[in-house]
Parts: structure tokens; sequence; C-alpha cells
């Protein structure tokens, strides 16, 4: 039951946060596309079509951990697009470029690249793994108790991701008002 328990509530948050981040990058185009070209590793001309592929691949990824059937394959690619982002991330830190806004969050919350971002992406790749490896027989074994449980556990782990990304977001905002003051 804790596994079953623990990997519901991990498919429900992995699915949230690649839906959020899909429809987040559907009504931002613009940013995203200059937010890839930033990142300067694909070639330029490459921008405009991810920014058009990514948010719709998010959006399949987060509803296929949903689905039964994808659910195993969802979770991997999940971990194969954390596992890309974090490289994208990994590179432009080696190059020096902290001060690139991950897009993590949209236009509204910037957000540099950091280290703490690579462990947060760990975090989630291992999340995706262990959805991925649970077998299918115990993620269909859940009574109405153990489905509000798990939503609620999935809220709460939505509710302190969103406010930990808010936190490091506003710590980049304070950094740069305390270097022009």
């Amino acid at each position: 039951m804790t596994m079953t328990f623990f990997c519901s509530v991990s498919t429900l948050f992995l699915s949230y946060l690649f839906v959020d981040a899909g429809y987040k990058k559907l009504s931002e185009f613009s940013f995203l596309q200059r937010t890839i070209a930033q990142y300067r590793v694909l070639p330029p001309s490459w921008s405009t079509p991810m920014a058009r592929i990514l948010p719709l691949m998010e959006l399949g990824l987060g509803l296929g951990l949903l689905i039964p059937l994808l659910h195993s394959v969802a979770a991997l690619a999940v971990c194969a697009v954390l596992m890309a982002y974090s490289g994208a991330i990994a590179l432009n830190i080696a190059r020096g470029r902290r001060d690139l806004d991950c897009g993590c969050a949209g236009p509204g919350a910037a957000q540099n690249i950091s280290a703490v971002l690579l462990v947060r992406n760990a975090v989630l790749c291992m999340l995706a793994l262990v959805v991925a490896s649970s077998p299918l027989s115990q993620r269909v074994q859940l009574g109405i108790p153990e489905i509000l449980l798990t939503l609620v556990g999935a809220v709460l782990c939505a509710l302190i991701y969103q406010a930990i990304n808010q936190l490091l977001a506003n710590q980049d905002k304070l950094r740069r008002i305390a270097s022009h003051g």
C-alpha cells in the first residue's frame, strides 16, 4: 500500500508539472522561442520548431502518465526530457552563463539556471523512474479513501514545488536588487 500510494502521488504530481508547464509554454510562445535560442544548445533555426513541439510534448507526457497503458513509457520519457533539460542547464553553467533564465516558470517568474535546478530535476527524474518501474497491478488497486489521500498528497507536493520555485525566483530578484543598491 505504501509504495502504491507513493507511486500514485508521484504520478499525479509529475502529471500536474508537465501539463502545467506545457500549458504555460503554449500561452507564451515568443518567450519560449527566445529562451530556447538563449540556451545556445540547438541551431538557431530550430528555436521556432522546438517552441511549437515542446509544449505539446509536455502536455502529452503529462496526460500519458494518467493512462495506464502509457504510464511506464510516459514516465521514462519524462525522465529523458528532464535529463535533456538538465544537460542544457549544465552546459550553460559550464559555459559560465548563470544569468540565463531557465524558462521553467514562464516570463512572470524569471529564475536563473543553477545547480539547485539540476538537483531538482534529478529528484523529479528519480520519481519518474520509480513511477515507471511500479507494476501495473499496484497502480489500479486504490479505493476511494486512497484516491482522496493520493489527490491530497499530489496537491501538497505541487504546492511545495511551486513555493520552492517562487523562493528561488525571489532569491534571484533579490540578488539583482542588491547588486544595484
